[in-house]
């Protein structure tokens, strides 16, 4: 493909032809940001201290968000605790009142789990219990009445028999 340079000394002129959203348009749109890139910006990415710059930015910028983190944890949750060789974080010793809200809130959910499970519980046995206890009232109650009738039946035979 044939290289094509095209001059425009006018801001309207730039806005007319790169303005509309026509495949055109967002092509040549494409290829304006890509040769101010490559002209402009290639040189400075490849400068060794811009690098070098970036580095110490990006390192001051991890310290920084390091340590507002760290300030913002001993404030509001507890205390970061280094135990490890290495230095790595490995836990956080909660400050009492975030510790008891922790705990209250952990129990409550437990209690709503037993809750649930305990009412599904019912659901599902409670039939089945009330069912074989009034199974074994009426075999009780048949077996209190047969030892009656018997004793009863006996007394009269042996009122008969005398």
């Amino acid at each position: 493909m044939a290289s094509l340079t095209l001059q425009i000394n006018s801001l309207a002129a730039l806005e007319r032809l790169l303005g509309g959203e026509t495949q055109l348009e967002i092509g040549l749109r494409h290829s304006v940001v890509q040769a101010f890139a490559e002209k402009h910006l290639k040189a400075i990415a490849k400068d060794p201290g811009f690098s070098a710059r970036t580095k110490a930015i990006s390192e001051q910028v991890s310290e920084s968000l390091t340590k507002q983190v760290r300030e913002t944890v001993d404030r509001h949750l507890g205390t970061v605790i280094q135990d490890r060789w290495d230095g790595r974080k490995i836990g956080i010793k909660l400050h009492p009142p975030v510790q008891q809200d922790l705990e209250t809130k952990a129990c409550d959910a437990v209690r709503a789990a037993i809750d649930a499970a305990v009412t599904k519980s019912q659901d599902t046995w409670l039939p089945k219990i009330e069912a074989s206890v009034q199974s074994r009232i009426d075999r009780n109650i048949e077996a209190l009445v047969n030892q009656r009738v018997d004793a009863r039946v006996k007394e009269v035979l042996a009122k008969l028999a005398s």
